[in-house]
C-alpha cells in the first residue's frame, strides 16, 4: 500500500480498494450536512455517512478507541472558548468530558452503555469540579 500521498477521490471508493484491517488509526471530520457550502449539502446524508463508517470499520485494525488527554484538551482549547458547551454524543469513558471540565467548558455527555456511563461519571467525580454533575445521581441510576 502506497503511503504519504494525497488522493483526489471519494473516500468510499478509495477505501474499497484497501484490504481488511490495514489501517491503525482513522481521523475523520466528515461534512456535517448543514448546507453552508456546496460540498456540505448531501442528499440521503445518513445513508451516505453510514456507508463510509462501515468501510472505516472494515479497514481499521482492532484498536481500543482511547484518545490521549493532551490531544483532546488541545482540540477543545483551540476549537472552543471558556464557558462554551461541548457535546460528546458517544461519551465512552468520558475522556472528552474530563478535558472539557479541565478547560472550563460546560459539557454534556451521552452514552448508551450503563457500564461506560458509570465509568464516565466516576471520572468526572474524581476530577473534583463536576459543575454539571451531581455525584448523588450515580446512586440513583
Amino acid at each position: 500500500m502506497e503511503t504519504n500521498k494525497i488522493i483526489n477521490a471519494d473516500c468510499l471508493e478509495f477505501m474499497a480498494t484497501l484490504p481488511d484491517k490495514c489501517i491503525d488509526l482513522i481521523i475523520a471530520d466528515p461534512p456535517y450536512n448543514i448546507k453552508k457550502a456546496e460540498w456540505d449539502d448531501i442528499p440521503d446524508y445518513i445513508n451516505w455517512l453510514g456507508k463510509r463508517f462501515l468501510e472505516c470499520q472494515r479497514i481499521l485494525k482492532d484498536n481500543p478507541c482511547q484518545k490521549p488527554m493532551n490531544i483532546l484538551q488541545r482540540l477543545i482549547k483551540t476549537s472552543s472558548n471558556p464557558n462554551d458547551i461541548i457535546l460528546d454524543p458517544f461519551t465512552g469513558s468520558g475522556s472528552a468530558l474530563v478535558a472539557a471540565e479541565r478547560l472550563g467548558r460546560y459539557w454534556i455527555g451521552v452514552e448508551l452503555s450503563k457500564e461506560y456511563c458509570a465509568i464516565a461519571k466516576q471520572r468526572i467525580f474524581n476530577e473534583g469540579n463536576g459543575r454539571l454533575f451531581d455525584p448523588y445521581e450515580m446512586e440513583n441510576k
